[in-house]
């Protein structure tokens, strides 16, 4: 039987059933919306402040004589920006080029006096570096740094790396002090919703976008259920995402998906913005899922998490996401009987190659024979 727990106690379940009702909200102009809609009045005008005291303050050139690229959504949570990121730098270093990745690590703890930037190796906690960050660099090897101002993160990283020859910036669509080469604009199959800004909709700034890039490129990153409206004759390409046909467990172990569907029922975790899409994602590939529990987004694994978690594993195999993987699987791994049963799932993400030369093309042609 599948059944999905919310959260670990009550007080999680109530600001997660709250959560959900908000999500839900933003996808129609219904009650909750409209009455969310004069606050949305309030977050518009704010934005439209900080933006006209930004176009009055002289142009910041990119650090580098090198593309930034910056991947970023005009949405709230779980669009697929680093799926996208870890596509688009392993397509690079399929190139031969030498990508690094610039983030402010979402949730990361950062000790007092220590606000400077970090590399992220693959021995950093993940508490230190951030979720993300951690998943990108152990994933592609890419040069990876965090800190709480990209551009100066970004200089400091070429820095550390003056063989790079393009940083992506994981995140970073509103951050003003950013002049990038080319962004892309990522949605998933919910579009706009219902068009309006936080907290009545998921916008979280004015869609269409009043100033558009020449670099400008919008990627759906799952097909979506109504056309993108005012897309300001973008360039619009629509990416594949799937789970891998193998999981890892916390040993290092790899094994069919398929195989591990037939040894019987298994529990799923997910800490990430739409866990619902990664348990049903399991189930389309014969997983048979008798329990879920759906967390929030960069969740923290507090001891009672923690202990919850080392006491079904004592039972059963436990499906994860790659993203909760890098926080669990190091405290797993000194009990082999448990970590054997902690399966993490990449997903997959397979970029159309119209769109990839697209952006190969602009980047050619903002900085010359550097990109090609």
């Amino acid at each position: 039987m599948h059944h999905v727990n919310r959260s670990a106690n009550p007080e999680q379940q109530k600001s997660s059933n709250w959560q959900h009702q908000l999500v839900t909200a933003w996808q129609s102009r219904g009650w909750l919306a409209c009455l969310l809609w004069p606050v949305s009045l309030l977050a518009r005008v704010y934005w439209e402040i900080t933006q006209w005291i930004h176009r009055r303050r002289p142009a910041v050139s990119m650090p580098g004589a090198i593309p930034w690229v910056v991947v970023g959504n005009v949405v709230v949570g779980g669009a697929g920006k680093t799926p996208t990121t870890m596509a688009l730098v392993r397509h690079w270093q399929q190139q031969g080029r030498r990508p690094g990745v610039v983030s402010k690590g979402h949730g990361r703890v950062i000790p007092k006096g220590f606000d400077t930037p970090i590399e992220v190796t693959a021995h950093t906690p993940a508490h230190q570096s951030g979720d993300e960050p951690l998943l990108i660099h152990q994933a592609t090897g890419a040069p990876v740094a965090v800190g709480p101002d990209r551009l100066a993160t970004g200089q400091w990283l070429l820095k550390q790396h003056p063989e790079l020859d393009l940083l992506i910036c994981d995140d970073g669509l509103q951050d003003s002090n950013l002049t990038p080469t080319a962004r892309v604009i990522v949605f998933d199959d919910r579009g706009t919703g219902n068009g309006w800004m936080l907290p009545a909709g998921m916008l979280r700034q004015p869609w269409p976008l009043r100033h558009v890039h020449a670099g400008d490129v919008v990627l759906y990153t799952a097909s979506p259920s109504a056309p993108l409206q005012e897309s300001q004759n973008l360039p619009v390409y629509t990416a594949t995402r799937q789970l891998d046909e193998q999981a890892i467990n916390a040993l290092g172990i790899r094994q069919s998906l398929a195989e591990l569907a037939q040894s019987g029922p298994a529990t799923a975790w997910a800490g990430i913005a739409r866990p619902d899409r990664f348990f049903s994602m399991l189930q389309q590939t014969g997983v048979v899922l008798n329990k879920t529990l759906a967390l929030e987004d960069h969740q923290h694994f507090d001891d009672h998490l923690h202990s919850k978690l080392m006491n079904e594993l004592k039972w059963e195999k436990v499906f994860f996401t790659e993203k909760d993987a890098v926080k669990l699987f190091p405290s797993l791994q000194q009990t082999k009987e448990i970590a054997s049963n902690a399966w993490a799932v990449p997903l997959v993400m397979t970029l159309p190659p119209a769109f990839l030369a697209e952006l190969d093309a602009r980047l050619s042609f903002a900085h010359g024979s550097q990109a090609a």
